[in-house]
């Protein structure tokens, strides 16, 4: 009797599992942008299932404002050695050339380094001197991209 009841047992959990897992397969996630409104902030942007509701939060990569102009050097050589990396915009005519200072040139690399290699915190360390930030940096015309 007792073999009886442990096989009915087992057969009840596989068919309960098998009902919940096909359920579960057979339903369709639901992933849109919740505000279309392309006139608002990226800051803005919720994804959202029928479950979970998740808002991106954008970043950047920036230099600390104590870094010293030898280590700001140092970003910018390593940054801009990369073809993935278009440092144009800080020479002089560029979007990003003013203001024209080593902190504001090297978090432009920066970001544009972090950008292009993933996004990842290990990204954005050299050395101790990248700073990973929320709010948007950008100044005038010199758009950090996200």
């Amino acid at each position: 009797m007792a073999i009886v009841v442990k096989q009915s047992l087992a057969f009840l959990s596989l068919v309960l599992c098998l009902s919940v897992c096909t359920v579960a397969e057979s339903e369709s996630i639901d992933v849109g942008v919740a505000n279309e409104d392309l006139n608002t902030s990226l800051d803005d942007i919720i994804i959202t299932n029928k479950n979970v509701t998740e808002k991106i939060v954008l970043t950047w990569c920036i230099a600390k404002p104590s870094t010293a102009i030898k280590r700001l050097q140092s970003n910018l050589d390593e940054c801009c050695q990369h073809p993935q990396v278009d440092c144009r915009e800080i020479n002089p005519g560029g979007s990003c050339y003013e203001p024209n200072n080593y902190a504001s040139h090297a978090s432009i690399a920066m970001n544009l380094y972090y950008k292009a290699f993933g996004k990842n915190p290990w990204n954005c360390d050299f050395a101790g001197s990248g700073l990973i930030v929320t709010e948007d940096p950008s100044i005038d015309r010199c758009v950090y991209p996200a």
